[in-house]
């Protein structure tokens, strides 16, 4: 298992939110607080009440720079067959990716704008 690949397995909690260059809120009353399990390279994000809300399939490749990630959801409101492409950075405590919506080139900055998306996770204990 690649490193990155390994350092990435376990649970991540969102604690930012950022789309098309505006941060969200995260939104707790509501019941969201999303996390994000890694088991191999497939993904599942639940809500605090444990509903799944998607899953899928990932891939990493650390040997370029900045990392890139390709996210295919598998299921839920944005299952599709298409890759959502994307770049990472990962510390034993953060996870970080910023990703560009269907059919729009791969980001090369962690910053958002039109049709871009970056969330910051950090790792549960």
């Amino acid at each position: 298992m690649p490193d990155d690949l390994a350092k990435l397995q376990g649970k991540w909690l969102q604690v930012w939110y950022e789309r098309d260059g505006v941060a969200q809120p995260i939104d707790e009353e509501a019941g969201w607080k999303p996390v994000t399990e890694i088991i191999g390279d497939r993904f599942i994000v639940s809500i605090a009440d444990g509903s799944v809300v998607l899953e899928g399939v990932f891939k990493l490749d650390d040997t370029l720079q900045p990392k890139t990630i390709d996210w295919l959801d598998g299921a839920g409101p944005y299952a599709s067959d298409h890759p959502i492409l994307a770049i990472y950075e990962l510390t034993d405590t953060s996870f970080a990716f910023c990703a560009a919506y269907d059919g729009a080139a791969r980001p090369t900055t962690f910053e958002t704008g039109p049709r871009r998306v970056l969330r910051r996770m950090q790792r549960v204990r």
